[in-house]
């Protein structure tokens, strides 16, 4: 992977064919834009963070996808924050271009029997690879969960069955939950194998 920096908002990631492979994008000089792809596009930005220092989180990004025909591909990232309305509008009519999103978010889940039901829910609509999500329980027993949000570039969140079952608390609740809650499950809560005595 060759990552490079261009200013403060943008940078340029390099893939070869094996790498293409292993992060699951840009297979056959394609790119689809999947709920899996966006998960596999965080898991390369937080490893392209380590060598450019640009963190993304929080942020919606521009992706730009260039297939380098029998070699692998470049991907351009660029913080939205930066492009004029009219300009978004533009740069992402392109078939070569997505927009992803993430952001942390706190739920209190609803009641107890909830909780199995929700990530049968999260298993179907991510594909089975839901995003990581630590489960806090406090001292009455009640049930908090803390997720990595994934989203398109509409807004349209990923995780759709969480107000279902669960209620969105402020965005800096988990702090609170932190300091104060058991720490049930760290990362791995919305796997379908995942288990916790909730009682």
């Amino acid at each position: 992977m060759e990552v490079v920096r261009i200013g403060e908002h943008k940078m340029k990631i390099v893939l070869d064919k094996s790498e293409c492979a292993k992060y699951g994008v840009c297979i056959n000089e394609e790119y689809k834009d999947t709920a899996t792809v966006r998960r596999s596009l965080w898991a390369l930005l937080e490893e392209a963070k380590k060598h450019s220092g640009l963190d993304a989180s929080g942020d919606k990004l521009l992706i730009q996808f260039y297939p380098i025909k029998g070699r692998g591909c470049e991907i351009f990232v660029t913080r939205l924050g930066i492009l004029t309305e009219s300009s978004r509008g533009l740069v992402t009519s392109s078939e070569r271009v997505t927009v992803i999103s993430r952001t942390r978010a706190c739920y209190a889940i609803l009641e107890a029997d909830s909780f199995d039901k929700l990530k049968e829910a999260v298993a179907i609509i991510t594909e089975n690879a839901p995003p990581n999500a630590d489960l806090y329980r406090s001292d009455s027993g009640e049930l908090y969960i803390a997720v990595d949000e994934l989203g398109r570039g509409d807004g349209t969140p990923e995780l759709s069955p969480l107000s279902e079952f669960a209620h969105r608390l402020p965005r800096d609740f988990e702090k609170y939950a932190e300091e104060h809650f058991e720490l049930l499950i760290k990362d791995g809560a919305l796997k379908s194998e995942s288990k916790v005595d909730i009682k």
